[in-house]
């Protein structure tokens, strides 16, 4: 059995106004170094790759021990969403950002390209990253009505799923096995074994 959604644009742009503002530290060893991003004042989706989030954000670096704001008027942001096993077994959706432009007008351009390579080699790490473990959430049992003779509780478990990003929106499938079982407490079906 699969189980399919698609997550549009509205959908992603009011999940991101609902946790914006919101602030990423840079620097695990150092917390003046962080980007915080107001809400989203655009989205739009980049097929096969990701969702383009446009925003503004004031970016907080340390030079030469001063610890030194910037306003970006504009920010773009690319969410890149795949599919990843844990440890575990379980699947998990992983979302990873990754800096695509920043507006440092008030700056020379090489500082620019270098300030996105290092916020984007903080966002590379799997500390940055937002994970979901899907298969675990969408885990679940409920007991059949009364009516039904006799007793059983229905089982359905996520085991794996799948994403792509479209025009439209990321879509996301998972598949599901379904079981059947016997309510503890409860006499056995007459020939079941579990």
């Amino acid at each position: 059995m699969w189980l399919q959604a698609i997550l549009t644009a509205d959908d992603l742009m009011h999940a991101l106004q609902e946790l914006t503002p919101t602030r990423i530290q840079l620097d695990e060893d150092d917390s003046s170094r962080s980007l915080s991003l107001e809400p989203p004042t655009e989205v739009k989706f980049r097929d096969g790759e990701g969702a383009l989030v446009r925003t503004s954000a004031r970016l907080k670096w340390d030079v030469v021990g001063i610890t030194v704001p910037v306003a970006l008027r504009t920010v773009q942001v690319l969410l890149i969403p795949t599919i990843e096993q844990g440890e575990d077994g379980a699947d998990a959706l992983v979302l990873q950002a990754k800096l695509e432009e920043l507006d440092l007008s008030a700056l020379p351009g090489f500082v620019e390209d270098k300030l996105r390579n290092r916020i984007n080699q903080a966002l590379e790490k799997p500390s940055a990253f937002v994970r979901w473990k899907f298969t675990k959430t969408l885990d679940f049992s409920f007991r059949l009505p009364d009516s039904v003779v006799p007793s059983r509780e229905l089982h359905l478990s996520a085991r794996w799923g799948a994403i792509r990003v479209s025009e439209q929106g990321f879509v996301m499938a998972a598949s599901f096995s379904v079981l059947a079982s016997v309510p503890p407490g409860e006499p056995a079906i007459a020939g079941k074994t579990r």
